[in-house]
């Protein structure tokens, strides 16, 4: 019971410092929010946390906002609703947008309304290549636990891209 209300509180902000080795000299530093296993759709998460989610990153006025995967949770494509993620995270404010990933759970589930539903959102998915935003050039690997990842393809997309890397 105990581990079950815990998974339930609101999450923690924890905040730290990291210094990219080839960050452009003229470039201020940025503030970004990194989120993960939102898993929309368990007994832990329901829209409305997810809501208080995306207002608590909001509050650390993130440049941008990175989401690295599990949106979804489960493994049943007909027992979820990718449209209830959208609401949520189109609430989602950084100057630098939000990229994203998906995980094991968003494959298992059907990649394609996931993708549809944080397009409407505003989310910008990205697997297996590489996009920038502001002073950071920003690879995503996709999953490697159900075989999407390509660690050369990313790379080299990384490779052609001016700023600090990121993956």
């Amino acid at each position: 019971i105990y581990a079950f209300l815990e998974a339930r509180r609101d999450p923690v902000l924890r905040t730290a410092t990291i210094a990219l080795p080839d960050w452009p000299a003229d470039a201020p530093p940025l503030r970004v929010a990194l989120l993960s296993d939102l898993h929309l759709g368990a007994a832990t998460t329901d829209p409305a946390r997810l809501a208080r989610t995306v207002a608590l990153v909001n509050r650390a006025s993130p440049d941008l906002v990175l989401i690295a995967g599990d949106f979804l949770h489960g493994h049943d494509p007909a027992a979820v609703d990718a449209d209830a993620l959208t609401g949520p995270l189109s609430a989602l404010r950084a100057r630098l947008g939000t990229v994203a990933v998906l995980g094991n759970h968003d494959w298992w589930l059907g990649p394609a309304p996931i993708r549809r539903a944080l397009a409407a959102a505003g989310v910008t998915v990205v697997d297996n290549a590489a996009v920038v935003r502001g002073p950071l050039a920003i690879g995503a690997l996709g999953d490697d636990y159900t075989h999407h990842d390509r660690l050369p393809q990313t790379l080299a997309a990384l490779r052609r891209l001016p700023g600090a890397r990121l993956m």
